[in-house]
């Protein structure tokens, strides 16, 4: 799920490379951080830039303020002196010289200010009090009274104006409402309340008639003054409740509430107050109102002078906060995308090293976060692979040498063998020679002693018939001389027997332990071959000494007959011999064919052991070649 999710994502970053992806995922934070800044930074200048607007329309206000009362004192005064009461000509010139520099001063305020445009709802009333001001005291009391009511009227239009424009109006703080509304409205049209009541009531007692619309109007106006009264009082409670200090304690509302008793005793028909003595009174309540007024302004003026400066304060904390956040951001952000690039470089570069086989290389690790840890498993890593090619390359030296060693036994075994298989091959052939020959001379000695015992048969006869000698002589010479050529036959077999002895006691030397048990039968052939040779060669004197006897006559008869005997006894030691050297021939053939079966066995033995040489010798010479090529790969790489 989480891989279709962020499937896109993640491809989009693998075609990236780190430096871009860094810069897009900063701008992804810094962006909205600087924008939210932006935002906060706004609004804390729009709510400082508006408190600075409520305070030049606290300015302008005061500026109307004056000129209201100023309004009213001309009003007043000339209502009274066109009444007949001259005593207030000096009180309307001079109130009517500051409502005209209150008016030049009030527009070049409201032209001087950039925070809100209020000319139209200026120039308004500069026309009325215009106006108001060109009929002078040239007119009749009522229109007199009548042009500067609708120019307070117009007063408390554009007071209406200023506040929406400055935004006292809709001021933020709620717990201003009750000071605003005394000061811009309540207080004001309390004064203007007082005012009218002022103006009317002294004009109708200096003209000495009270109509019954007078009173009506007085009645009205002294009942609009009493509950303007009550919302004062209202707004002064409400303003401790929530404002604490500054509120003025004890305010004297007593001449207001003193002169709305007697505007409403003239109202009902009261007459005998004196019309100076009510216009003071009208006097002094306008003056304890705007006493008031003017504390309540103050204090506005305080508060929003205060919050003003918690305003710009909060505008430069928020400035120095968003500068500081989005340096710290720009500076952690490019401290990071600086470390994360070295910490690739450098571990992008250590790789490099150690694919070139430079296994020396290891990483800086400075911090704890997840480069370091990196940095630590690769070079445990790089310290396992060190000590593990050490080992390797240590074993492989050891396997190469042992390899050459054993290459080199296996090829000297190898020829050794291959020597050894010769030899046996040749021991074998020359045994399969001794085998044929003793074999006939195993036949030789049977027939040998088959004649012997012919002879011995003979001789016995030749005892018996020794009186036929005369006519065996020549027998005997035939039968003398058959026996001298057997008797050379036997010396030459007891010859070869000898020669053949000795061969086999070479070829017994040779094959050492395996040949002992030959040596020794063949030490016995070659004893019995002696012993035949030494027989046959008496046996051969004798035959001829017999021949000799037998040519020189007749004369050794007798002697010949002692010789017949003799032979007789060769004869059987002949047959004695032979019949032995027949049977230590059978024996020798025997012992052969047991050597010769040895030695077959040896021959096979021999030949398996070459082989399993030859393969020992392959294994080793490959076993050599991947120690070289295992040597080779471990070289490559450089350890300390």
């Amino acid at each position: 799920m989480s891989k279709h999710v962020f499937g896109p994502g993640m491809r989009l970053m693998a075609r990236m490379k780190l430096p871009r992806k860094l810069v897009i995922l900063a701008a992804l934070f810094i962006v909205p951080l600087v924008a939210a800044l932006y935002a906060t930074l706004a609004v804390a200048w729009h709510a400082y830039a508006t408190t600075q607007g409520e305070r030049d329309g606290i300015s302008i206000l005061e500026t109307t303020q004056d000129l209201l009362k100023a309004v009213q004192v001309r009003r007043g005064a000339g209502a009274s002196v066109l009444a007949g009461n001259e005593a207030m000509r000096a009180k309307f010139d001079a109130a009517s010289a500051s409502a005209g520099r209150l008016a030049a001063t009030l527009k070049q305020q409201v032209r001087g200010t950039d925070r809100f445009d209020i000319v139209a709802a200026m120039d308004a009333l500069a026309s009325e009090y215009g106006k108001a001001a060109a009929g002078g005291l040239g007119t009749s009391a009522a229109a007199l009274f009548g042009s500067h009511t609708d120019v307070i009227h117009a007063i408390f239009l554009f007071e209406k104006d200023l506040a929406v424009a400055s935004r006292l109006g809709v001021d933020p703080d709620a717990s201003n409402y009750h000071l605003i509304d005394s000061v811009l409205f309540v207080l004001p049209g309390t004064a203007e309340t007082v005012g009218v009541l002022r103006g009317k009531g002294a004009a109708a007692l200096v003209g000495g008639a009270l109509g019954e619309a007078d009173k009506r109007e007085l009645a009205v106006r002294a009942g609009s003054l009493a509950e303007q009264m009550s919302v004062i009082r209202h707004h002064l409670d409400r303003m401790k409740d929530r404002l604490g200090a500054g509120v003025p304690d004890g305010v004297d509302l007593g001449a207001v509430a003193a002169f709305q008793r007697a505007a409403a005793a003239l109202a009902g028909g009261d007459a005998s107050i004196d019309a100076k003595a009510y216009f003071q009174r009208g006097t002094d309540a306008i003056d304890a109102l705007y006493r008031v007024h003017g504390t309540l302004a103050q204090q506005l003026r305080e508060r929003l002078a205060a919050r003003a400066h918690a305003e710009q304060v909060k505008v430069a904390a928020i400035l120095a906060l968003s500068v500081v956040l989005v340096a710290c951001a720009l500076y952690l952000f490019v401290a990071f995308a600086m470390s994360t690039h070295e910490d690739v470089a450098q571990l992008s570069d250590c790789m490099r090293a150690v694919g070139d086989g430079d296994l020396r290389a290891r990483l800086a690790v400075r911090g704890g976060d997840e480069f370091a840890f990196i940095k630590r498993g690769f070079n445990a890593l790089l310290d396992v692979w060190a000590q593990t090619l050490t080992e390797t390359r240590r074993v492989a030296d050891s396997v190469m040498v042992g390899s050459q060693q054993i290459a080199a036994g296996n090829l000297d075994l190898s020829g050794r063998t291959e020597t050894q298989a010769a030899s046996l091959e040749q021991t074998a052939a020359s045994m399969e020679e001794l085998t044929s020959t003793v074999r006939h001379n195993a036949s030789n000695a049977s027939h040998a002693s088959t004649l012997s015992a012919e002879a011995s048969e003979r001789a016995a006869d030749t005892g018996r018939i020794v009186t036929h000698a005369v006519s065996l002589m020549t027998r005997i010479h035939d039968s003398s001389n058959r026996m001298a050529e057997i008797v050379t036959v036997i010396e030459g077999i007891a010859f070869q027997t000898n020669i053949l002895a000795l061969n086999a006691a070479v070829e017994a030397a040779r094959a050492g332990e395996q040949g002992k048990g030959f040596a020794v039968v063949a030490g016995e052939v070659r004893a019995l071959a002696h012993r035949s040779a030494t027989a046959a060669k008496d046996v051969k004197e004798l035959i001829h000494e017999s021949i000799r006897h037998v040519t020189d006559g007749s004369s050794l008869f007798q002697r010949a007959d002692d010789a017949i005997r003799s032979v007789n006894a060769s004869i059987k030691s002949v047959d004695t011999v032979v019949s032995e050297i027949a049977k230590a021939s059978e024996q020798q053939s025997d012992g052969i064919e047991q050597v010769n079966a040895a030695i077959t066995q040896m021959d096979e033995v021999t030949q398996r052991n070459a082989a399993l040489v030859e393969e020992s010798a392959a294994a080793s010479a490959s076993l050599r070649e991947q120690a070289e090529h295992m040597g080779k790969l471990v070289g490559r790489f450089v350890l300390a």
